[in-house]
């Protein structure tokens, strides 16, 4: 699993549908509002880093669009019209776009790091679940094989 995979939306790993699905498996309050916390976490960093970052960065100003322009235009040049606007930004508005993904990159990190020590704490508990919980009252029983949320 790449980071790359991790924030791209179109990927089945997508970091937000791993953190919004994980805590129906999990049986242990405090876990599931680490998760809560760790997605609080992702939304942040997806959003606009400063109110300076707009006037600057202009439509790629939050942390996501920032991450697909910096690495679908400049890392991998993978999207034409995104490795266009990258090139036409030159090497100073470059090394911007790099310095600002670099820290959305940090404040995502802090995401994975919390989602691993859940998934980590949750097996050692044995309170990850295979069939999802019924939070509104009684849950199903069933504990996780060790398949669920490896990465």
């Amino acid at each position: 699993v790449s980071f790359r995979q991790l924030i791209s939306p179109d990927d089945p790993i997508y970091l937000p549908t791993i953190l919004r699905a994980l805590p129906r498996h999990v049986d242990d309050a405090g876990l599931r509002q680490r998760l809560g916390k760790a997605l609080d976490g992702w939304k942040a960093a997806n959003g606009i880093p400063s109110p300076l970052a707009p006037l600057s960065l202009g439509k790629f100003a939050t942390g996501s669009e920032t991450a697909r322009l910096y690495l679908n235009g400049g890392v991998f040049h993978s999207d034409p019209e995104l490795s266009e606007i990258w090139d036409a930004c030159g090497p100073d508005n470059q090394q911007f776009i790099e310095y600002q993904f670099r820290q959305y990159e940090g404040r995502i990190r802090e995401v994975f790091i919390e989602l691993k020590k859940v998934i980590d704490e949750g097996r050692a508990a044995g309170v990850l679940m295979d069939d999802p919980l019924n939070l509104e009252g009684g849950h199903r029983r069933t504990r996780a094989t060790g398949n669920a949320g490896q990465s």
